[in-house]
């Protein structure tokens, strides 16, 4: 229910006419993630799109377009869309860090893979999630 709410309000945003170029990018991915977290992979994915073809340099379209890809088991479009969001200096780069980790272990990178999950860790040391992932690596 809440999910529904603020995509209602993500819609009603966007059907503003009068709604600015950059609050149009940030309400296509703010619904996106919405979406996403509703389990609704295919309409996240196309408001990250849209988000990209109104401006190609929004890192966190990328990043959460990334994510979205990843959990859908897409490591190839994760990692290329995580480094994408990296490069355009995402506002969430421990986020971007983790999902490229694990999508670089998924293609059997595993070295790249533990490097971004130590910086993952280190830009937001109180986050578990990268520790956690950590964990499952032995160093030699």
């Amino acid at each position: 229910a809440r999910n529904q709410a603020a995509i209602a309000q993500c819609d009603a945003a966007l059907a503003d006419p009068a709604l600015t170029q950059a609050d149009r990018v940030a309400s296509h991915v703010n619904r996106g993630i919405v979406l996403m977290l509703a389990n609704r992979e295919k309409d996240a994915i196309r408001d990250f799109d849209t988000a990209v073809a109104l401006d190609a340099r929004e890192p966190e379209a990328y990043l959460n377009k990334g994510l979205t890809e990843l959990r859908i088991g897409n490591a190839s479009a994760a990692l290329s869309l995580a480094s994408r969001a990296i490069e355009l200096r995402t506002r969430k780069p421990a986020i971007a860090y983790y999902v490229r980790g694990l999508a670089a272990e998924d293609g059997g990178d595993v070295r790249s893979a533990y490097a971004d999950l130590k910086r993952a860790a280190a830009i937001d040391p109180n986050w578990s999630d990268p520790v956690t992932e950590l964990q499952r690596y032995r160093v030699r």
